[in-house]
């Protein structure tokens, strides 16, 4: 059951999306500007001491009224409110305003949308229990009690004696809250993430920094078409902006573009309208959205060099990861995961087989990958250098399902997996198939689902101690578009609470693999940032002779701050 906090910041968002119906958009922006903050905090006092399940089921009843703040930003630009296919430079200048006014409620509805599900298998219960603190575990318990009992008492309305205990159950919430918080980091950061607005990101950026969210609206009945929709934030402004880029035709067709990196056309789409606010800066944090978690946009060229070359470019889930407590320690502790034995493939052609041993991902079966050896040892010998000292490394029949995850619930810090990805689209799956389809080999995965583990697997394990997780094979990026973000293998390893992801957007060539990732590790224990690190590897590669986009561009780092 919803509690009248919900119930109220959904009625407000009823309200102002009937006004906007009637185009009467004073009286709409005076019911948004509440929506979101109560939406927020109706949902962060849900969430706390919900399933998983319940936690899907209340924001499935939200997510739309959420997302037409958005929508109607783009319908305003295209002057189609008023009914009209084409928008007249009056239209625009009359919508501007409504734009502006709108913009920042915009990009807090992006910070509460993205990745509001992204922690959404997290049960304090259990992670109390494996805390080992019963006060904590007993607080967390009192808190749901608290919690029952509200809601049971706001089903009428209260007498006096009511309201008191009212009163007297948020109190103790309150307090049991602040208990939760300084005793539980996990219970702490999740009650955080969903609070987070624009001010909050703003206040984390840098006189030469710019935060993008970029949006992809939804298909309405006045428009077939999406648009991509950029809210743009830098510390001086007095509030976001929203720059409507392009529609969504364009961003399918950049999805198979193979010359999408030798010329200048995606960059100046996508790029081209935001320059007023990238001259001149030096970091530049983006969120991707839609079409743009398949296209490594970071690396489109400007003027003949990829924009990643000419400034800091952070691809984040969200820009309010800007606002989590970065962990500053080396990682302590390493598992690779190379040289896989996925048993027999008699049931592959020679050309089959030799194909399969190119590329890092299958559909019939699952090839030995020989340049895997030589880059698990590698990197092994690297980490082991540069001083750490727990390095194991799995291999052949060792490198099962079982080893990984066992890893579950250990202070694992860097963990390295170079295998055969795969990801199985069918058309009507449901964002948790597309869970169950995302998956990586292990040993002896051509005899069935024990060598296999899928992003739902993942997502149940607890890596939270995980500083980079680099998944060195095919299309380890994809998955299907939900409403708050890619439902893949990077949503299983976030689940998971891994800090930072290295994965891959296309089909991946084994040697070429091997030798980025080489070039990688070496920059990264040589002293460089990751992102860095990934910069300096794709230009070793291009400088080599491998120029082609599938060698260098395919791989993206997420949330690698």
């Amino acid at each position: 059951m919803f509690t009248c906090y919900l119930i109220y910041a959904n009625s407000l968002g009823v309200i102002a999306g009937s006004y906007a119906m009637q185009q009467r958009y004073d009286s709409c922006l005076a019911y948004y500007q509440p929506y979101i903050a109560a939406m927020r905090e109706a949902v962060r006092d849900e969430f706390r001491v919900q399933t998983e399940r319940e936690r899907m089921l209340v924001w499935n009843n939200v997510k739309d009224h959420v997302a037409e703040i958005t929508d109607l930003i783009a319908e305003l630009n295209d002057g189609q409110v008023s009914g009209r296919h084409e928008a007249s430079a009056s239209d625009r200048h009359e919508a501007s305003p409504y734009i502006a006014l709108l913009a920042p409620l915009s990009y807090d509805a992006q910070l509460l949308s993205k990745g509001i599900l992204l922690n959404s298998a997290i049960e304090f219960s259990r992670v109390l229990q494996a805390q080992g603190d019963p006060q904590l575990a007993a607080a967390y318990a009192q808190l749901k009690a608290n919690d029952d009992e509200l809601s049971r008492l706001r089903q009428h309305t209260p007498d006096a004696a009511d309201t008191e205990r009212i009163l007297q159950l948020t109190q103790h919430s309150q307090a049991l809250q602040l208990q939760l918080s300084r005793g539980c980091a996990e219970y702490a950061d999740f009650t955080s993430y969903i609070a987070y607005s624009w001010r909050d990101v703003q206040q984390k950026l840098g006189p030469s920094d710019v935060a993008i969210e970029f949006a992809v609206t939804s298909k309405t009945m006045l428009r077939s078409d999406q648009r991509l929709v950029a809210l743009v934030l830098t510390r001086d402004m007095a509030a976001p902006q929203a720059v409507v880029v392009c529609d969504g035709e364009q961003l399918q067709q950049m999805e198979t573009d193979v010359r999408l990196f030798d010329t200048p056309q995606a960059a100046r789409t996508i790029w081209g309208p935001l320059m007023p606010w990238l001259k001149d800066r030096q970091r530049l944090f983006f969120s991707a959205d839609g079409s743009l978690h398949r296209i490594g946009i970071e690396y489109l060229p400007v003027d003949g060099r990829p924009l990643s070359e000419q400034m800091e470019v952070y691809r984040l889930s969200s820009t309010k990861v800007l606002c989590y407590r970065q962990p500053q320690q080396q990682p302590l502790s390493a598992a690779l995961f190379g040289a896989i034995d996925y048993g027999r493939t008699e049931h592959l052609s020679a050309d089959e087989r030799s194909a399969l041993m190119a590329l890092r991902g299958s559909k019939r079966g699952f090839a030995p990958l020989e340049k895997t050896r030589a880059e698990v040892d590698t990197i092994g010998a690297m980490l082991r250098t540069a001083g750490m000292t727990a390095v194991e490394t799995f291999t052949g029949a060792k490198a099962s399902r079982e080893a990984f995850t066992a890893l579950s619930d250990t202070r694992i810090g860097l963990l390295h997996i170079s295998t055969h990805g795969d990801y199985k689209e069918e058309h009507g799956q449901t964002d948790s198939e597309s869970m169950s389809r995302s998956l990586l080999a292990f040993a002896g995965a051509n005899s069935g689902a024990d060598g296999l583990v899928t992003a739902a697997d993942i997502a149940r394990m607890n890596l939270r101690q995980c500083q980079l997780a680099v998944l060195s094979a095919c299309q380890t990026a994809l998955g299907q578009m939900g409403d708050d973000g890619v439902f893949g293998l990077q949503r299983g390893f976030k689940n998971a609470g891994v800090a930072a992801l290295l994965m891959s957007l296309k089909p991946v060539y084994d040697e070429h693999t091997a030798m980025l990732m080489a070039a990688f590790y070496r920059h990264m224990l040589g002293g460089c940032s990751k992102r860095e690190a990934l910069v300096r590897a794709q230009q070793e590669l291009r400088q080599q002779g491998h120029t082609d986009a599938r060698y260098w561009a395919v791989f993206i780092l997420l949330d690698a701050l």
